[in-house]
């Protein structure tokens, strides 16, 4: 199976499990300066596997920054499981296979940890509102 392929499906069940979790839930605008996507907040991967899902879904969505997470973190009191790190966009420098070269942070504390680009950290994506 193409790498597209597996990350089209695996897109394809995380719609599906995130669906119900977020029923009746509201993203008022204005509440984030950013969306957040709920098909990929119960997801975990390595950095490298976000990044491309990001890719792959497109559309503006991304990897939050670091100073992001804590904002995702206050959202998520309504109980959604997922990893309490998660993966961010910066990274330290620019050869990230060689040591821990990318900044993951827990949404609830906001501690900040260098991490190796194939740890198993929670994947959320987020995307720029638009001005509309």
């Amino acid at each position: 199976m193409s790498k597209q392929a597996q990350l089209s499906d695996q897109l394809k069940e995380l719609q599906a499990s995130a669906c119900s979790l977020f029923e009746g839930v509201e993203l008022a605008k204005g509440k984030l300066p950013f969306e957040i996507a709920p098909e990929c907040t119960q997801n975990y991967g390595s950095w490298y596997s976000a990044n491309e899902l990001a890719k792959f879904v497109g559309n503006g969505w991304r990897l939050p920054t670091r100073k992001e997470v804590p904002l995702i973190g206050d959202f998520f009191e309504f109980g959604v499981r997922f990893n309490e790190t998660i993966w961010t966009s910066e990274t330290i420098d620019e050869d990230i296979w060689d040591d821990f070269d990318i900044w993951a942070v827990d949404i609830n504390t906001g501690k900040e940890e260098q991490s190796f680009m194939f740890s198993d950290f929670g994947i959320v994506l987020v995307r720029d509102r638009s001005n509309d």
